[in-house]
């Protein structure tokens, strides 16, 4: 939420100001929120946790480092240097005490989700209304929507206590295949005309990714079925996380322009690193991990 407010922010013009400060409110408030799960987890979290890239990738702090030098802007990398310096747990020790912390820290954090979808979706109606203009597109204001809710929601089961089925897992993985086929939307959009190449890999994997989309509609839910779907995105997902890396690597070696905040492209892998977790995370009983 903190790099989805960072964009917002970044993407109006400075006769915005109201929209500006408090898109700037919601970077400080998860940045605030932030430091405390940080101090909490520290020692506390498995190892295959850290090394699944969800939280901070290998370029997160490189691309932070080169939006605050063109946009001039506090981007609190403090908190990614204290994110990937984090201390895996080293043994089963229980963290029973910390059990109350966590659910007040979860209580908030819906809070603030929520305060967030409100502001995302009054900005989306007045930009579909032509009363606001910003450089971000609709499209993406629908995505952080979609990704917030999806966050609320396992939030709140969290709260709840209620346990996933096969159902809701592979309503997950339909929902983040429509996410990755947006991402695929985004580069095509703030792509260069003359990088063909990006623009032809972009289209392919959009595709690719409504193709899938298509199986899990059509696909009767069957633990057979739902372990092909699930390895045929695993495939495609790991494709399509190198493809976004390379783009990195292309913006940061001065190879590759794009009309947006290069660390949007960081946000879009951790996205992509976060559906990898969910598809080889250890509730499928799959011991594999990545390190972007």
């Amino acid at each position: 939420m903190r790099e989805f407010s960072l964009n917002i922010e970044l993407s109006f013009f400075q006769n915005n100001q109201e929209e500006i400060a408090t898109a700037r409110d919601f970077v400080e408030r998860c940045a605030e929120l932030e430091q405390e799960v940080i101090d909490l987890s520290n020692g506390k979290l498995e190892r295959v946790l850290l090394d699944s890239r969800i939280f901070v990738t290998n370029y997160t702090l490189d691309l932070e480092l080169l939006t605050k030098k063109l946009f001039d802007v506090d981007i609190h990398t403090n908190l990614t240097e204290q994110e990937f310096n984090l201390i895996p747990k080293e043994q089963d020790e229980s963290i029973e005490q910390a059990f109350d912390q966590v659910m007040d820290i979860n209580q908030r954090t819906v809070t603030l989700a929520n305060n967030f979808v409100d502001f995302c979706s009054s900005l989306f109606i007045r930009m579909k209304k032509n009363e606001l203009f910003s450089y971000s597109y609709p499209l993406f204001y629908g995505f952080m929507i979609r990704s917030i809710r999806l966050y609320i929601r396992d939030l709140e089961r969290i709260i709840q206590g209620t346990s996933v089925d096969p159902t809701y897992i592979a309503r997950f993985e339909y929902y983040y295949s429509e996410s990755m086929m947006n991402i695929c939307q985004f580069i095509t959009g703030l792509s260069d005309p003359d990088q063909i190449s990006i623009l032809n890999q972009a289209e392919n994997f959009r595709s690719d990714y409504q193709a899938a989309m298509t199986k899990y509609q059509q696909a009767s839910l069957t633990p057979e079925s739902q372990i092909v779907l699930r390895e045929e995105l695993l495939e495609l997902t790991g494709r399509f996380q190198k493809f976004i890396i390379n783009i990195i690597q292309g913006i940061l070696n001065q190879k590759l322009y794009f009309i947006v905040e290069p660390l949007f492209f960081d946000n879009m892998l951790t996205e992509v690193n976060y559906f990898l977790y969910l598809l080889v995370g250890s509730e499928y009983g799959i011991n594999k991990t990545t390190s972007a």
